[in-house]
């Protein structure tokens, strides 16, 4: 699908869920039936946002590639729960008659909503690695301002009244879950690719209105104040339109390249952090002690941020492993094509670029030093008519095994190139004795004489060499390569297979 696709869709959406909420906010202002007229529009009506969003969430994430395809399935389910919950409100209301008890079923609904829309947003994040750290830094934060409201806000209005205990944990788990799930996708602006901002950005917005419509909701609860299908009902209504509309604009095919971190967010979890271990320190100075709640918080929030610190020290060997890799991967390449660009292919021997510049060296080392040296040139005889009676296969055949011969006529210090065709060349330095070249030149012409094998095929050349021998001090190498060549053409003159000597200067 092309972009304009996406765009007329969300177009579409908008258009429907303003329409949808002006019509549900005139209802409520205006009022045309009676209180119970009113509560039975209201829970009805609450009902079709959340499974407006739950098909669009589960639509998304068939669409959708990736690990945000499991994020918006997780999103679908949460807002399937809602609904659950708010079928059963309406059970209890319009059925029964009787008002929600509290805790209830409805309850594990709405609070079913938080965990799995919390999971699915950690999954829109486009790398696995990044999760669980968003996680952790979402709990950090809502640890941290709980810590922070428990001692001043929180614990004395909860604590003040005659609960049980099922009724203090499903009245801190609203708040708690609440502040998580804000938390979560404040810190996904800052991780996900930029073509997701625009679905998290109406995501976090439907969040924020359900968050801000039920502590308006629970405020006119405990004053007495609340209504049945009152205007704070626009939020839980505008909140899930949006949620449905951030599915809506998400891209079918997100671009993993495209992915941007935001450094600067990084220490966004350790400022509320600061203030919860401050409101902490304070307490515990006041009270000469923080309290049960407060101190058992605190202790999961160390907690929290021991295991945040102990999955980044992971991530980070994991990347010093894969930048090992890779940084090896790169070395062996740098060292093949250096290979590449100094040995002939077909041999593995020195090119006529390294045989100059080892030669050029040698040249520099015996002008110092004084020690012999010499240039053997060597061109095979017989060549062409194994390459064309056998085939050009089988004359690369016989230059590798060429290869393997001279190598074995020379010391280790010495150079054996493929200059080009069926010519050779071997570099002889720092000589110990004077004549040691002639051996070498004379094994040379010896060892190509012997008989090659060539896939059972008998073939027999042979060689003309050209020894050129320097004197420090007199001769370039220009010289000595045009001495040793010379040298060569008169032996392969002179009747092959020999060696002809020649000095360069």
């Amino acid at each position: 699908m092309t972009s304009r696709g996406p765009m007329t869709a969300l177009r579409r959406g908008t258009l429907a869920a303003a329409a949808l909420l002006a019509t549900f906010a005139t209802v409520l202002a205006l009022r045309p039936a009676g209180d119970t007229g009113m509560r039975a529009f209201g829970d009805l009506a609450l009902t079709l946002p959340p499974l407006a969003a739950a098909v669009a969430g589960l639509v998304r994430a068939r669409l959708t590639t990736g690990p945000a395809r499991y994020g918006w399935l997780l999103i679908g389910a949460g807002c399937a729960a809602w609904a659950g919950g708010q079928i059963v409100w309406c059970w209890y209301e319009l059925v029964t008659h009787r008002p929600s008890p509290y805790p209830s079923i409805a309850d594990l609904g709405y609070l079913a909503f938080r965990p799995l829309v919390l999971a699915g947003a950690a999954m829109l994040i486009s790398r696995r690695a990044g999760v669980w750290r968003t996680l952790l830094d979402a709990l950090i934060i809502s640890g941290s301002v709980l810590a922070t409201a428990w001692p001043f806000v929180l614990g004395p209005a909860i604590l003040g009244e005659n609960i049980t205990t099922l009724e203090w944990v499903v009245g801190v788990a609203y708040p708690v879950a609440n502040v998580t799930l804000l938390s979560m996708v404040v810190l996904l602006l800052g991780h996900v690719r930029p073509d997701m901002r625009r679905s998290v950005v109406l995501l976090g917005c439907g969040v924020l209105a359900l968050s801000a419509a039920h502590a308006v909701y629970a405020l006119l609860v405990v004053t007495g104040s609340y209504t049945a299908g009152g205007w704070v009902d626009t939020g839980w209504f505008g909140g899930f339109l949006l949620i449905a509309l951030a599915a809506v604009a998400a891209p079918r095919r997100p671009r993993p390249d495209a992915r941007q971190d935001a450094p600067g967010w990084v220490v966004l979890p350790y400022v509320p952090l600061g203030l919860a271990l401050v409101t902490s320190v304070s307490v515990t100075v006041r009270d000469g002690e923080p309290g049960t709640f407060l101190y058992c918080l605190t202790v999961a929030l160390v907690a929290l941020v021991t295991a945040r610190q102990l999955i980044s020290a992971r991530d980070n060997l994991v990347l010093n492993r894969r930048l090992n890799r890779a940084l090896g991967v790169l070395r062996d390449r740098e060292a093949q094509l250096e290979h590449q660009a100094f040995h002939d292919p077909l041999t593995g021997l020195a090119n006529r670029v390294l045989f100059e510049e080892r030669a050029r060296h040698a040249i520099a080392h015996q002008d110092r030093s004084g020690e012999a040296m010499a240039l053997i040139y060597i061109d095979l005889d017989g060549f062409k008519d194994v390459n064309d009676g056998l085939g050009h296969q089988a004359g690369d055949a016989l230059l590798a095994q060429v290869a393997t011969r001279l190598t074995q006529c020379v010391r280790a210090s010495d150079t054996v190139a493929r200059l080009g065709g069926d010519e050779f060349a071997v570099l002889c330095e720092r000589m110990a004795a004077a004549g040691d070249d002639e051996i070498v030149a004379a094994r040379i012409v010896e060892r190509l004489s012997d008989p090659f094998d060539l896939s059972g095929t008998p073939a027999v050349i042979g060689a003309s060499v050209g020894l050129a021998r320097r004197q420090p001090h007199v001769s370039g190498l220009e010289a000595l390569l045009r001495a040793a060549d010379a040298a060569m053409y008169r032996a392969k003159t002179t009747g092959k297979g020999r060696v002809s000597l020649a000095e360069a200067g």
